[in-house]
């Protein structure tokens, strides 16, 4: 009579031995072989809930160190040089580079002079891509748009995207991550990174790229003023 019972849980109990936490094992008995197999299932139920929660854990720890990561990458190479070509071009490079961020190998700077948007620093771009932003403005294309406002602007498909007015022809669709450089509260600059469309960019990588154009945004302020310093001394 309990033989097949007791099958059961002998199996049951191998398949938990191969990690398998989702065994449950079905009974109708209320004698000590049904209790028996309830307290079971309760116990392989709060073993999957705490693995879930260990693995929970470690994946929050990993994305949190990856993101100090970003930072001291970014921290760093801010603080090897105060040569603004030198500076934009590393910062370009190692962002490209993180693979927390999952960026194409493109991209680029703007520093904002009155109402114009310069192109101080690029990475994949050809001559005919340079020329159509030459004379860009404030509140122009996704990147003045930045600008302006102030906000990160998100484009998941710039092919489709209305507000992306400065149009060049690529072989492949794209999106768009713009991020405003900020120094003291004043808009400086933005930085533009490329990505595969359609991919949504989670609230903590956006959070995080935020406070990367912070510290831009300052190490461009400084830079400037480094140069003025400079110029002066040499007068």
């Amino acid at each position: 009579v309990f033989a097949k019972p007791i099958e059961k849980l002998r199996d049951a109990t191998g398949e938990i031995s191969k990690n398998n936490l989702g065994i449950h094992i079905e009974t109708k008995s209320n004698d000590e072989i049904g209790q028996l197999a309830v307290s079971f299932n309760k116990m392989t139920e709060n073993l999957k809930k705490s693995r879930d929660e260990l693995i929970g854990q470690r994946t929050a720890l990993k994305e949190k160190n990856s993101e100090l990561s970003a930072l001291y990458e970014v921290s760093s190479v801010i603080s090897r040089t105060i040569s603004m070509d030198k500076l934009l071009y590393q910062i370009l490079d190692t962002l490209t580079r993180l693979e927390l961020f999952n960026v194409k190998r493109k991209g680029g700077i703007f520093i904002i002079e009155g109402d114009r948007m310069n192109l101080v620093a690029h990475l994949g771009h050809p001559e005919a891509f340079l020329n159509i932003h030459k004379g860009m403005k404030v509140g122009d294309c996704l990147c003045g748009l930045a600008a302006k406002t102030g906000e990160i602007v998100i484009s998941k498909n710039s092919a489709k995207d209305s507000r992306h007015t400065f149009t060049y022809t690529e072989k492949t669709p794209h999106g768009h991550i713009v991020i405003p450089l900020k120094a003291k509260e004043r808009i400086v600059g933005t930085l533009y990174l490329y990505f595969s469309p359609d991919i949504n960019i989670d609230e903590r990588k956006i959070s995080l790229l935020r406070s990367i154009g912070s510290m831009i945004g300052i190490a461009i302020e400084n830079s400037k003023l480094y140069e003025e310093t400079k110029a002066l001394s040499l007068r």
